[in-house]
């Protein structure tokens, strides 16, 4: 931020952008809507499918959009609106290792 604060959103724009084109809205129309929200200065992607991701969460854990159909489309959703500048970071690996990524990339 303008003051030297850090703020980390867990989702924003994207994700909303991501999941509403999973239920079938037109990326236009989407983008339209989301388009008064501000950018983000730093997107970092945690790169994992979305089968091993949902091996991770027990099934009675699971909200009812966290299913491997669904969560496919939102997968390849992100990947159709991520730009160069997106952070890739490889989720699917030990998180202690995950965060450590996320910090070097964010030279932190």
């Amino acid at each position: 931020s303008q003051q030297g604060h850090i703020v980390i959103l867990d989702r924003f724009k994207y994700t909303h952008l991501a999941y509403s084109m999973a239920r079938g809205s037109a990326r236009v129309d989407c983008e339209a809507v989301l388009s008064c929200l501000p950018n983000a200065d730093k997107i970092v992607f945690l790169d994992i499918s979305p089968e091993r991701a949902l091996a991770r969460k027990a099934p009675e854990q699971r909200e009812i959009l966290e299913n491997p159909v669904f969560q496919g489309k939102v997968y390849d959703n992100y990947r159709s609106i991520m730009t160069p500048d997106w952070i890739v970071v490889n989720a699917d690996q030990d998180p202690s290792q995950v965060l450590a990524d996320i910090l070097s990339e964010l030279n932190l």
